[in-house]
């Protein structure tokens, strides 16, 4: 009698754990999983609320140092002095002949390309076509890049082949050795006032 008075009283207590196992799996684990996805959530809105306040200050501080350089007219020496785009692009071709040949470099061909007609910036390119070494390359794009007007290189190929140079002394070889030519091709792109267009 007591043995299944304690058997029963085990089953029932077993009984009463398994409702509560139940419960903590069927309502518990789904509130407190929810509640988890719920925190996960506000942290990424505050996270991108942050970053979006933070460009937010970015964009004015731009806007404002922008306003300021309108007013010192500094933006003015970075546009090309020309009136035309015709005459913009011969003073462009004679800078770019001029910085290959001060550096070492030797101009193969250039020529003017016409403006896209969708730009709506009026701007002048010339593609160039040079011989130079890896030194004098480096000086002519840091020439052509760093100076006033702003100019800006793109669409770069650079292709190299390398040379055997002897100096000689009375019919005899002195010294040898192998010198890298480059052959380099690019645009230099310069940009007219917009009140110059045209």
């Amino acid at each position: 009698m007591r043995k299944g008075s304690f058997l029963s009283r085990a089953a029932a207590l077993l009984l009463l754990l398994l409702c509560f196992a139940m419960v903590g799996v069927l309502v518990v684990e789904p509130v407190i999983s929810e509640h988890r996805t719920l925190t996960d959530r506000i942290a990424t809105a505050q996270d991108q609320r942050d970053r979006f306040a933070a460009r937010q200050q970015d964009i004015k501080s731009l806007q404002s140092e922008i306003e300021r350089l309108k007013r010192s007219g500094v933006t003015r020496t970075a546009f090309l002095r020309e009136k035309s785009e015709p005459l913009a692009a011969a003073a462009l071709l004679g800078r770019v002949k001029q910085t290959v040949q001060r550096h070492g470099g030797t101009l193969a061909s250039s020529q003017i390309l016409r403006a896209k007609a969708e730009t709506e910036e009026p701007r002048v390119t010339v593609r160039a076509q040079m011989k130079a070494s890896p030194k004098a390359l480096q000086h002519i794009f840091h020439q052509l890049e760093s100076a006033q007007p702003a100019l800006f290189l793109g669409n770069v190929l650079i292709t190299g082949r390398t040379l055997k140079r002897t100096l000689k002394r009375r019919g005899k070889v002195q010294q040898s050795w192998d010198e890298l030519i480059l052959d380099v091709q690019y645009d230099v792109t310069g940009y007219l006032p917009p009140e110059r267009k045209g």
